[in-house]
C-alpha cells in the first residue's frame, strides 16, 4: 500500500511540473503573438463602461495580411 501512495504521489508531482512549464510556455508564446498582432494592426480593441459601471474590453482580430 505504501508503494502505491508513493508512486501515485510521484506521478502527481511529475504531471504538475509538466503542466506548469507547458502552460508557462504557451502563455509566453500567446503574449508574443498578441503583441505582434497589436503592433501590425491586426489586433484591435475598444473599451467602454457598461450600465453597471464595469469596464468592458472588446477585442477584435482582423485578417492577417502577410
Amino acid at each position: 500500500m505504501d508503494e502505491y501512495i508513493l508512486l501515485s504521489s510521484a506521478w502527481i508531482l511529475i504531471c504538475a511540473v509538466y503542466v506548469y512549464f507547458s502552460d508557462k510556455r504557451a502563455y509566453r508564446e500567446g503574449m508574443l503573438d498578441a503583441i505582434v498582432q497589436h503592433n501590425s494592426g491586426v489586433l484591435t480593441y475598444s473599451t467602454w463602461i457598461d450600465d453597471d459601471g464595469e469596464m468592458i474590453i472588446e477585442i477584435n482580430v482582423g485578417k492577417d495580411e502577410d
